[in-house]
């Protein structure tokens, strides 16, 4: 990806100008992984991007409208029957909420809240019922994230950078 692969898709890097390019390049990559990899149609895939990228950067994976899934929905069993899934999301907790919790001295760890995010948004589709799900999950940082949550190597991870 262009930029810092820290951040690179994270709602601040969309929001940068000069990777509108990028933009249309990961929606084709997507379209490419439910259409091509994971066989998926409108009706069996859900994918998220942030809102600002949907809007500004023009992200659109034609086809694949109606599998939007906003990344931070919750309480909804309509897309349970999704087993194809596109993160495009690098998530970062919003500095002013950051900056609320640091004033009663409570610190947020961004890779938890990330994780838990993304977990929560892929506990949306076929998962729930213990059904298989293909994931494609572009950001380096969200896909290392879950992967060591799954190996059981998040904690040990996090105790190391600390």
């Amino acid at each position: 990806m262009i930029g810092n692969r820290n951040t690179a898709l994270s709602s601040r890097w969309f929001d940068n100008n000069k990777y509108k390019n990028s933009g249309r390049i990961l929606a084709n990559n997507a379209y490419n992984f439910l259409k091509n990899i994971a066989n998926a149609h409108s009706d069996t895939c859900i994918w998220t991007a942030p809102l600002s990228a949907t809007n500004k950067s023009g992200i659109e994976i034609t086809s694949f409208k109606g599998g939007f899934l906003s990344m931070n929905a919750r309480a909804t069993n309509e897309y349970q029957n999704r087993n194809a899934c596109a993160y495009l999301v690098n998530r970062f907790e919003n500095p002013i909420i950051q900056t609320y919790f640091r004033q009663y001295g409570l610190e947020v760890n961004e890779d938890l809240f990330a994780l838990s995010e993304l977990v929560q948004w892929l506990f949306r589709s076929a998962i729930r019922n213990g059904e298989p799900i293909s994931l494609y999950i572009p950001s380096r940082r969200m896909r290392k994230l879950l992967e060591d949550w799954l190996n059981g190597r998040l904690m040990q991870n996090l105790k190391k950078a600390a």
